[in-house]
């Protein structure tokens, strides 16, 4: 069991590393350092963007809808436990985390262009430890399955899909390694 337990650490380590390489650019163009919580709970919330910008508009239900996803954030969703691993110093606080959340995701929204490559790495990266970490996990649980369904929902909740955001979100998936109907 400690041995199973120390894998799964040396997994998560080498997971936040992974993603703050990855998101290097965008973590110094926003000049932000998040604890390993924010930033994972940023990278799991991230689909929301790519859904939201796959009609290559960003509309007032959409921005709504952003409002919406930073609100969830105040609900106490960030977990602490991940931030017993290594990670930067001079973190921002959770409080200051739920206070500019909402101008995050609108930021990659409009810049969704520049930033849209490092999130599916990012992404990817996420995916792969949910698949490390729990091999067997009943398909409904996996992070995979959430993620999709999240970025269905931004799309099915905003007047219904068109063809422009069917496609690109087919792109997206396949970038992500999915298959179309998973």
């Amino acid at each position: 069991m400690a041995k199973e337990n120390e894998d799964e650490k040396k997994r998560l380590i080498r997971f936040f590393k992974e993603v703050r390489q990855i998101l290097d650019t965008y973590l110094e163009d926003r000049n932000l350092v998040l604890t390993n919580s924010q930033l994972f709970g940023f990278v799991l919330i991230s689909p929301v963007t790519l859904a939201i910008t796959s009609d290559g508009n960003v509309d007032l239900a959409e921005t709504t809808m952003l409002v919406d996803v930073a609100s969830y954030f105040e609900r106490g969703i960030l977990t602490t436990n991940f931030d017993t691993l290594p990670q930067p110093n001079n973190c921002i606080s959770d409080k200051e985390f739920k206070k500019i959340i909402y101008s995050e995701l609108r930021h990659l929204c409009f810049n969704i262009k520049r930033y849209e490559n490092m999130l599916i790495e990012a992404l990817k990266r996420l995916l792969i430890l949910d698949e490390e970490l729990d091999p067997e996990a009943n398909m409904r649980y996996a992070v995979k399955f959430r993620v999709k369904e999240m970025m269905n929902s931004v799309i099915y909740n905003n007047l219904g899909v068109d063809s422009v955001e069917e496609v690109r979100l087919r792109e997206i998936w396949k970038a992500l390694g999915w298959k179309e109907n998973m």
